[in-house]
């Protein structure tokens, strides 16, 4: 089949649009080899990876290699949200937040770019190294890793940042109510994984063991309560990277959570106190007290 561009409408296709060698080929009907071999012959200049022009492309390929707080929360934001290639030695990380690609991308130390996905609202970042995906490998974060992924032997003074970055990665936070306690927020993804994740949990915090709800081939648990406040403040009430909206969330709810109020009878502070409670609990066990006396003798002189 003959190729139909010249040069000039090949350029600007390849340069000017910003458009790869297989969308070239799809839109001409040829193949991406073809494409690019007449790129080659024209003299217009290749791509590198990172999609930038007579640039190498860098990353530090030994960051998996040494546990670090930034180092665990990517790793976690991988294990629910990323993607591992073994064929084209590659891994990404989606998201509609920005600033939170940029943030992977400064601490991955990269110039990899960062491009929006067709068809959403999402960026991705993807990074090809060969070195960093037999060390993400090693550390348990396969291909296909919806079904096999385990959890990773993560040093214990890193498991929160790595759930921080699991939250981040695919985990709700939960608004609430103003004149409420009510807290909780929600991890999703491998079941295996969750469950071994659970467990630690289980360990660190003594939390019941809650149930894994399926979606899909994946899963997802949902932690309330006092669980939820030791859990969130652990993971984000720190100096540490965490995406801002969720990080703002999340420590509402923990403030939330805190409240006290001042006890009306005796002037106490009554701390972790729902909003609509009036007294301490002594106050309390008086004024019910009292009731029960006065009900009784309501009762007896009827």
């Amino acid at each position: 089949m003959k190729f139909r561009l010249s040069k000039s409408e090949l350029e600007k296709l390849y340069v000017t649009d910003n458009l790869s060698t297989e969308e070239i080929a799809q839109k001409i009907g040829v193949s991406r080899i073809t494409v690019r071999n007449h790129l080659l012959q024209l003299g217009v200049p290749i791509k590198q990876k990172n999609g930038r022009f007579g640039e190498d492309f860098y990353v530090n390929d030994r960051f998996f290699r040494v546990w670090s707080s930034d180092m665990a929360y990517v790793l976690g934001y991988i294990a629910s949200d990323g993607c591992v290639s073994r064929t084209k030695y590659s891994f990404s990380v989606k998201s509609i937040d920005y600033d939170q690609l940029i943030h992977v991308q400064s601490v991955l130390q990269t110039n990899y770019g960062i491009s929006a996905c067709k068809n959403s609202n999402c960026y991705i970042l993807v990074v090809y190294s060969k070195k960093m995906v037999m060390d993400l490998i090693e550390l348990g974060i396969t291909p296909r890793k919806s079904l096999t992924i385990r959890m990773p032997n993560i040093p214990s003074q890193y498991f929160w940042d790595f759930l921080r970055g699991m939250v981040d990665g695919d985990g709700h936070v939960r608004p609430v109510k103003d004149s409420t306690r009510q807290i909780s927020f929600q991890i999703t993804g491998c079941r295996l994984l969750l469950s071994e994740l659970l467990s630690e949990l289980q360990k660190r915090t003594g939390c019941p063991e809650y149930v894994i709800n399926a979606q899909g081939r994946a899963g997802c648990i949902s932690i309330s309560g006092k669980y939820a406040y030791e859990c969130l403040k652990k993971m984000y009430n720190n100096d540490r990277y965490g995406l801002s909206r969720k990080k703002f969330m999340a420590m509402r709810l923990v403030l939330n959570y805190e409240r006290s109020i001042v006890c009306q009878k005796c002037g106490k502070d009554v701390p972790f106190a729902y909003v609509t409670r009036k007294y301490c609990n002594k106050c309390s066990d008086e004024i019910n007290k009292q009731k029960w006396i006065d009900y009784g003798k309501r009762w007896h002189n009827k």
